[in-house]
């Protein structure tokens, strides 16, 4: 592990800070993915908004495991003579791309290198009691690509895709398709899931990857999968006779993924708010961590948690005994390497969560590379007053407990 201390030049923009929506277009102007020039783009204007606000800033430079497909393709074949597909996806990701690219449509830490083609198979929701219902009526998964269908929104989903990578591949399959539940907005039509495994497993490279090839189609291709399959009659659970069209086949997909593991160099961000009095400092709050990094599973890459930090530490304390410390990581995944929390006031750090109340009940699947003014219209306007009840309730969360008695 290499933790580095380094000293950047700030570079501050003609206007001392932006205003909240300039900020949030600002941060989601290219991809924040770690070790391309898009990251390191918005890391200039996270420190430029810091300094101009005078909040200490310290830079550290340091290594991390990328693992985001640089190939994810899917072809679909009416049977399996058929060599000309009727339907496909295709997705190219380059790391040294100038400006840097959009985030595939595909999961990260996937298999390094796959090419499999197989019939398919109707899996349900992906769930326990969906391979168990196959079992039953005589359908053989093995050899097959696995079909599933769960919920855009996070919010909705019982299973996580990297659980449900592991079912199909205890069931015999050799690759998985995942599509959303219900249509989506055309290029946008898509279940986005952060498949990254927990920081523990990422320096092990047998276990963080995919249990099986897996790739994101739209509900349109899922229809015409559907359509397609093999039915059979089979006895219901009341006993009763009912038709099934699971499969497998005869429709086939060919899966191709291309996702090597590298190791990146990358800065590290630390900042605290303005600088205070020494008995306020005393009187520090907890600790918070914030990630810079894209994350297709979140709306807007992640960037409004982000911007809401930003915001929340160039306010500084309003009221006594409210300095907090934050920590703003790149990447995610080596954070516990590199710091010592001892050294950061309040204790370990937290992600950011924010509550059902802040974040609103409707919601919202993320979408590929959404615009803030896209976002801002699906939510009927709403987006900036999200974003300042995010930073309230960042800066709420980082002040002090209250002393005891009070």
């Amino acid at each position: 592990m290499l933790a580095i201390a380094l000293a950047i030049p700030v570079l501050l923009s003609q206007e001392a800070t932006r205003e909240p929506m300039a900020l949030l277009e600002a941060l989601t102007a290219e991809p924040r993915i770690v070790g391309t020039a898009g990251y390191d783009r918005a890391l200039a204007i996270v420190q430029e908004e810091l300094s101009a606000a005078d909040v200490d800033v310290t830079i550290a430079l340091t290594t991390t495991l990328r693992a985001v497909p640089h190939r994810s393709d899917v072809e679909l074949f009416e049977d399996a003579i058929v060599d000309t597909p009727f339907a496909g996806l295709r997705e190219r990701w380059d790391p040294d791309a100038v400006p840097t690219q959009p985030h595939p449509a595909a999961y990260p830490w996937n298999c390094e290198r796959a090419n499999f083609r197989g019939p398919i198979v109707d899996c349900g929701t992906g769930a326990t009691s969906d391979f168990e219902d196959l079992a039953a009526y005589g359908i053989d998964p093995s050899g097959a690509v696995a079909l599933v269908r769960v919920p855009s929104s996070s919010r909705e989903r019982k299973d996580d895709i990297r659980s449900i990578a592991v079912r199909a591949g205890r069931a015999g399959c050799v690759a998985l398709l995942v599509a959303p539940l219900e249509p989506g907005l055309a290029r946008d039509d898509f279940v986005l899931e952060d498949t990254a495994p927990p920081f523990a497993m990422r320096r092990k490279l047998a276990a963080p990857r995919l249990a099986l090839p897996t790739a994101p189609i739209r509900s349109v291709e899922a229809v015409a999968i559907t359509e397609r399959l093999r039915a059979k009659r089979v006895r219901g659970a009341d006993g009763r006779g009912t038709t099934v069209r699971a499969g497998p086949g005869p429709v086939e997909a060919r899966v191709a993924i291309e996702c090597p593991v590298e190791e990146i160099g990358g800065p590290l961000m630390l900042f605290c708010p303005p600088k205070s009095d020494e008995a306020t400092e005393q009187r520090a709050g907890r600790a918070l961590a914030i990630n810079l990094e894209e994350r297709p599973d979140q709306l807007l890459g992640g960037a409004l948690p982000l911007a809401a930090a930003i915001l929340a530490a160039t306010r500084g304390p309003d009221v006594e005994g409210s300095s907090r410390r934050f920590v703003l990581f790149a990447p995610w995944s080596e954070i516990e390497g590199t710091i010592d929390w001892t050294n950061v006031e309040g204790g370990d750090p937290s992600q950011v969560v924010l509550p059902d109340e802040v974040l609103g009940v409707d919601g919202a699947p993320p979408l590929i590379n959404e615009s803030v003014a896209r976002l801002s219209k699906r939510l009927d306007g709403g987006l900036p007053l999200r974003l300042g009840a995010m930073s309230d309730w960042i800066e709420r969360a980082m002040r002090p407990p209250e002393p005891a008695g009070r």
